[in-house]
This record gives C-alpha cells, structure tokens and sequence, in this order.
C-alpha cells in the first residue's frame, strides 16, 4: 500500500465493512445499505468499491456482496494489523491505522539494519547469528557501523505520500494507540541575552539557548514487530 492512497483508503472501508458486519458476506446488498453501515456519503462507496473490485478483493453475485481474503499467499507479504491496536469509530480512524501501521514497517527495517549490523560486527557471540547477520548484510548493502538519524515526518510523509501534516497526525495517532513509542531529540546551545530571536541553523530559541530540533526515533510495540 505504500504509494497507493487509492487502495489504502479502499481497504480502510473492506476492513471496516467487514468489521462492523461480523461477516464477509453481506446479503440484499446496495450502495444505500452500505450509506447506512458506514455513514460514509455514497460517491465515496462507489468510488472505493470500484478499487476492490479492480483489486479482486470484492465479489458480488446477484444480491450478495462478498469480502475477499486480504492476506498474501506470499507470508513474507503480510503485516501483522494488531486488532487491539487498530480503531474502528470511523473510515478516517481505519485510514490511520493502517498508516501507523505502514509507519511500522518504515520503523521495522531500520530495527532489522541495525540488528543485523551489530550482530555482523560483534554484538553476538553465536557463529550461526553472526554468519546469518554477515550475509544479510551483503545482501542488503549495509555498511560497518549503524548511525541512528531518527525517522523525520518529511521522511514519513514522503514514504507514504502525504503531507507533513498528515505524516504529524498519523504519528499522534500512532502514539495514542501506543503502536509506536516517540522519544523526541535537540540539542542545546547556550547563547545568552537571545530571548527568542530567530538564529540561523536553530529551531528555535528562549532566554539564554538556541535548540535544534532532530528528527525523533520510534520504538514499534511488541506485538507489530515486522523484522
């Protein structure tokens, strides 16, 4: 789904008719009657229908809608979704959700990179670790040493191609449904008498210390780990 708004958006309401019928099947079906299961406005229904259709993820046979199977035959393919992590209060809730959880994998490699970058280079003492983390690595290009820049929102926004600001309230969202863990980074100047004026190169300043604010790190909950 990285990418494709289109099929995100369009399997956010698969997962939430599925959800709030209990079913994958939903008989004497009509786009009024999903108006009413959803309360999403009805060109938004045809619109997203037509996506799983495209997609095969939706059949309908005479009357009876039914909801295909979402998961990969590829293992390798699927992502944990963490029912207890994901909301259903809405179509936008299940969006979200489902871009924490592409979030998640964003995360999850760079937990991989650096794992295997220690283990090649002397963080475990298992030949078997050590053979298995030295061969990833060559596959996967990674260097000798494992530098921790963070995941910026430009980052996020870029990946999963929204906006800075959608990339931030995906983030609170990811947050509040403690999918991800936030620690946040600067580093302080001391510059005295500054008192809040605009200095070159920093974020922002108060009294006596100008801050550059750094991109944060992320910590993936157990549960979702994808590497």
């Amino acid at each position: 789904m990285f990418g494709n708004k289109e099929l995100l958006k369009a399997i956010a309401m698969f997962l939430l008719i599925r959800k709030r019928l209990g079913s994958n099947i939903l008989k004497d079906y009509s786009i009024n009657k999903l108006v009413n299961l959803l309360g999403a406005h009805a060109c938004t229904i045809k619109k997203r229908m037509h996506v799983l259709a495209l997609y095969g993820l939706v059949t309908i046979v005479g009357k009876t809608l039914m909801l295909r199977s979402v998961v990969s035959k590829h293992a390798k393919r699927n992502v944990k979704l963490g029912e207890r992590k994901m909301e259903y209060s809405s179509l936008k809730s299940v969006e979200y959700s489902l871009q924490a959880i592409l979030v998640v994998v964003v995360q999850s490699r760079k937990d991989f990179a650096k794992r295997t970058i220690r283990n090649a280079h002397g963080a475990s003492h298992d030949f078997n670790v050590i053979k298995a983390a030295r061969d990833a690595a060559r596959k996967f290009g990674y260097g000798f040493e494992y530098k921790e820049n963070g995941l910026s929102y430009k980052t996020i926004a870029r990946r999963l191609r929204v906006s800075v600001k959608t990339a931030v309230e995906i983030v609170k969202f990811a947050v509040k449904r403690t999918i991800l863990k936030k620690t946040t980074h600067s580093i302080a100047t001391y510059m005295q008498s500054v008192c809040g004026m605009e200095v070159y190169g920093y974020t922002f300043t108060t009294r006596n210390y100008g801050y550059k604010v750094l991109a944060n790190s992320y910590s993936v909950a157990p549960c979702l780990a994808v590497v």
